[in-house]
């Protein structure tokens, strides 16, 4: 005997049913929570949030790591921060003309205390001069949250050579940078560096052309590409 509207399938009970609608709601939502990230509170959902270019180091806030003899310019700034405890905000490999040695600038407080240590930087030689700190560079300072001695680390792995000048400066937005110039055998570069996260920072008239940002990495812009 054969009854109207009966089917070869399998009924599934209401409880059956009810569990598989459950699990498909919370798979649903766990996909959305994994797509849509949660934007910062001060970010509206209708802003470009962008988020920071990889830094360049896996500590960029700290100096634990950083083997500073593999260049004289970190060691000196190295000697002078240990005899001054301060922050160092700026470097140069020469002094004046007659005198030998490196000078290191570091920030003591609202103090700028420029220092000398010797050809090799492992020895303090003097204090060259003790001024007050103006405003605009002691806030480049606490906006600085990657050490001096992590730029120039940074700066010495992009280039050969040895460090001759390492600066604090702003950039536009707001930006600060590390500027760190490194000079090799009749080569010079100028590494800028991300004073927040240790990210280089692209410089020139076309950045992302000129650095091949996005671009094919075995067929830069100067060798053809995009002609």
């Amino acid at each position: 005997m054969h009854l109207f509207g009966s089917s070869s399938r399998p009924v599934r009970s209401s409880s059956a049913v009810l569990g598989i609608l459950l699990s498909a709601s919370l798979l649903a939502s766990c996909a959305d929570d994994d797509a849509v990230p949660e934007l910062p509170e001060d970010v509206d959902e209708d802003d470009t949030y962008l988020p920071s270019a990889e830094p360049s180091a896996e500590n960029p806030h700290g100096t634990e790591d950083i083997d500073i003899s593999q260049d004289v310019g970190m060691a000196a700034v190295n000697t002078v921060i240990a005899e001054h405890e301060g922050q160092a905000v700026g470097f140069t490999a020469e002094r004046e003309e007659g005198e030998t040695g490196m000078v290191v600038d570091v920030l003591v407080e609202d103090t700028m205390v420029s220092a000398a240590t010797d050809q090799e930087g492992e020895h303090y030689v003097e204090e060259v001069s003790q001024t007050e700190a103006d405003e605009e560079l002691l806030e480049l300072a606490e906006n600085a949250e990657v050490p001096m001695l992590r730029a120039m680390q940074i700066a010495r792995s992009e280039a050969s050579g040895n460090i001759v000048e390492a600066t604090l400066e702003p950039r536009e937005n707001g930006l600060v940078v590390w500027t760190v110039t490194v000079e090799g055998t009749g080569t010079e570069s100028t590494t800028v560096i991300d004073a927040n996260n240790a990210a280089i920072v692209p410089e020139g008239d076309d950045p992302l052309r000129d650095n091949n940002i996005g671009g094919d990495p075995d067929n830069p812009p100067d060798e053809g590409a995009g002609e």
